[in-house]
């Protein structure tokens, strides 16, 4: 069979139309705009096939993109939400880091310079710690 012959399965389901007389008219009018053309269904296979595989490809490399892209905002989000960064200077900047100079400079800070403290009362302490 050749490329592109049309066949039938069943032949005893074709339908076949008897024309008493030919029609001149009809018939030059269809001749007409009748086209005919050599057909390579091979080639016209093939240019399909590698378009689509073009199409595919960049419909992978946009998917590709964009899962990248979401990554990157998952990760960003993630990172805008930890604390790993709130901390990482925190313990430098305590007074219980070390006994030097700086070490009581956050408590004058924070009590300011004309801050009393009251003496404190050693039964109400000791109460406290017996509750404690």
């Amino acid at each position: 069979m050749a490329v592109g012959q049309v066949s039938f399965h069943r032949h005893d389901k074709v339908k076949r139309v008897h024309v008493a007389a030919r029609e001149n008219p009809i018939v030059n009018r269809l001749n007409k705009t009748k086209v005919e053309r050599d057909v390579d269904h091979e080639e016209e296979k093939a240019n399909r096939l590698r378009e689509e595989a073009v199409q595919r490809r960049a419909e992978a490399a946009a998917k590709r993109k964009a899962e990248l892209e979401q990554h990157k905002r998952q990760v960003e989000d993630k990172q805008a939400r930890s604390y790993d960064h709130a901390w990482a200077n925190a313990e430098a900047s305590t007074s219980r880091a070390g006994a030097g100079a700086g070490a009581g400079d956050d408590d004058e800070d924070f009590w300011g310079e004309n801050a009393t403290i009251e003496p404190t009362d050693d039964g109400r302490m000791k109460e406290f710690e017996d509750f404690i």
